[in-house]
């Protein structure tokens, strides 16, 4: 899968540097993801690895952007699978 190059900051760096985020600010990136992992289900795929260090927000903007695809997986709605176990950190 190849992404678009995002200029910006990863989620949890930006909360490590600034300390905190507002929480209209933390609202509208949650909202923005949940609807991402929307049309990523819808599309037939589980992401598998949502964490703030694979969201960026573009710079300027209050855009965030659902990245890092490595460990997604097919995903069938109302089917129980079995995946190999990852975690990452």
């Amino acid at each position: 899968m190849v992404m678009e190059y995002i200029d910006g900051e990863d989620l949890g760096s930006l909360v490590e540097n600034r300390g905190f985020l507002a929480e209209a600010e933390a609202l509208h990136y949650i909202q923005q993801i949940g609807e991402a992992l929307t049309i990523v289900h819808n599309n037939g795929l589980l992401h598998r690895d949502i964490k703030p260090h694979n969201i960026m927000v573009r710079s300027g903007k209050l855009e965030a952007v659902l990245i890092d695809f490595g460990i997604a997986r097919e995903f069938t709605q109302n089917l129980t699978q079995t995946h190999t176990q990852i975690l990452t950190f």
